[in-house]
C-alpha cells in the first residue's frame, strides 16, 4: 500500500507543474509570479517542483493573476476523488515552441498601431494561404 504522504507529495508536484504551465503560457518568469504573490522566486520554484505545499489563498491569487476563471485548472491531473463532485477539471494547454512564439508575437503586437497589426495579420494569412496552395499542388 502506498504511504499516504507519497500521494500527497504527488499532488503537490502535479499542482506545481500546472502552476508552471500557467506561468509559461503567460510568458512570465518565476520572479514575476513571486512578485504577484509577495514571495521570492525561490519560493515559487519550490511550489512548482512540489517541494512545498501551496495554500488555497495562494492558489486563488495565481488563478486570478492568470485569469483561469477558478483554481480548477491548477488541479488538472489530480485524481477526481479530490475534485468536488460533478465538477470537471479544465485543462491548461501545454505550451509548445509555436505557442510560446505566438504569445510573444501577440505581446509584441499589443504595443503597435492597429494598422501595423492588421498588416501583420494580412501577411500571416497570405503566408498560410500560400502554404495551403503548395500542399494542394503537391497532392
Amino acid at each position: 500500500m502506498e504511504h499516504p504522504h507519497a500521494a500527497e507529495q504527488k499532488y503537490n508536484e502535479i499542482i506545481g507543474a500546472n502552476i508552471k504551465k500557467a506561468r509559461l503560457m503567460a510568458g512570465e518568469n518565476q520572479t514575476q509570479l513571486g512578485k504577484a504573490l509577495g514571495l521570492t522566486f525561490q519560493q515559487v520554484q519550490k511550489y512548482e517542483r512540489g517541494t512545498n505545499r501551496i495554500g488555497a489563498g495562494k492558489l486563488h491569487i495565481i488563478a486570478t493573476h492568470y485569469k483561469l476563471g477558478s483554481v480548477l485548472p491548477l488541479y488538472e491531473g489530480v485524481t477526481h476523488s479530490l475534485a468536488p463532485r460533478g465538477v470537471g477539471l479544465p485543462a491548461i494547454a501545454e505550451p509548445d515552441a509555436n505557442t510560446r512564439l505566438q504569445l510573444e508575437l501577440s505581446r509584441a503586437a499589443s504595443g503597435l498601431p492597429r494598422s501595423v497589426v492588421r498588416a501583420m495579420l494580412n501577411l500571416a494569412r497570405s503566408v498560410m494561404s500560400a502554404g495551403e496552395d503548395d500542399e494542394a499542388e503537391a497532392a
